[in-house]
């Protein structure tokens, strides 16, 4: 809306000032709007590169892991396809500029006629002062007439074309806002059903395990059995080695010839009969 400035007793110079404050904010939008495209562009690459890793964790893991892995990863390959169109939200605000040069053209033509005019209507006014009858006196009332038409033509043109550019300048915005919008909503309406669709079937994914106790139990069996064995003491080999008679026997030799038992002769003294 074309407002006049405070103060100001010109609405030529207030529409020109309302016109490059316009110009001027329609600027920094398509600025603002283009980071933002620019902004969704490098998200689009963030979610490429993250749905690249997952497929390729879901194929280090292997087994399920790597069929719920990669729900995950085709749904983000999916999304990362819906590219905003920055063309279709910025066409609308391509017609402001043409809007904008026809509004200070006439602006400034009509100034150029009004100065004609009063240049004219001194010089009629002077002639007639000078002398009524002179001939000069009707020349210079055609041309002033000329002048005054020239400037009500140019009021004519203002008037049309600052209503003009009021009413494109607000329909060019909305139309823009409007695309923008449409934009998004069907591009989010889009990706939610994406994701959805993949978290449905990822909450059905329940997943095949193997058993692995039985192997698992021998395999530790095993283990404790090779470890036990390797144990260089024949004290404590097996129950039944410590009760035969030759390790009983070895014993009492050893228990005849020690001054006194210590603590390991106590230990052997109390192996099991």
């Amino acid at each position: 809306m074309l407002i006049m400035k405070k103060g100001s007793g010109d609405i030529l110079a207030s529409i020109t000032a309302a016109v490059d404050d316009t110009e001027k904010n329609v600027k920094k939008l398509r600025s603002v709007w283009e980071g933002y495209f620019r902004n969704q562009e490098r998200l689009r690459k963030k979610t490429l590169k993250l749905a690249s890793f997952f497929r390729n964790f879901g194929d280090a893991e292997g087994g399920s892991t790597r069929e719920l892995v990669h729900i995950i990863s085709d749904t983000l390959l999916q999304c990362s396809e819906l590219k905003l169109s920055s063309a279709k939200v910025f066409d609308p605000l391509g017609v402001l500029p043409d809007i904008t040069r026809r509004v200070k053209v006439d602006v400034k033509n009509w100034e150029s006629y009004s100065k004609v005019e009063r240049k004219l209507q001194l010089q009629l006014q002077a002639a007639v002062l000078k002398d009524p009858t002179a001939e000069t006196v009707g020349a210079l009332k055609k041309n002033a007439d000329n002048a005054s038409l020239a400037v009500a033509n140019g009021t004519k043109n203002v008037t049309t074309t600052a209503s003009d550019y009021q009413r494109e300048k607000y329909n060019s915005i909305k139309t823009a806002c409007l695309q923008f919008l449409w934009n998004e909503m069907t591009t989010c309406a889009r990706r939610l059903e994406l994701v959805s669709a993949g978290y449905e079937q990822i909450h059905r994914t329940t997943g095949e395990f193997q058993d692995i106790s039985g192997t698992l139990k021998k395999v530790l069996n095993a283990y404790r059995g090779a470890t036990i064995g390797s144990i260089d003491s024949p004290t404590y080999t097996t129950r039944s080695e410590a009760s035969s008679p030759a390790l009983r026997s070895a014993t009492s030799m050893l228990l005849a010839r020690a001054p006194s038992k210590g603590p390991e002769i106590e230990m052997i003294d109390r192996v099991p009969p």
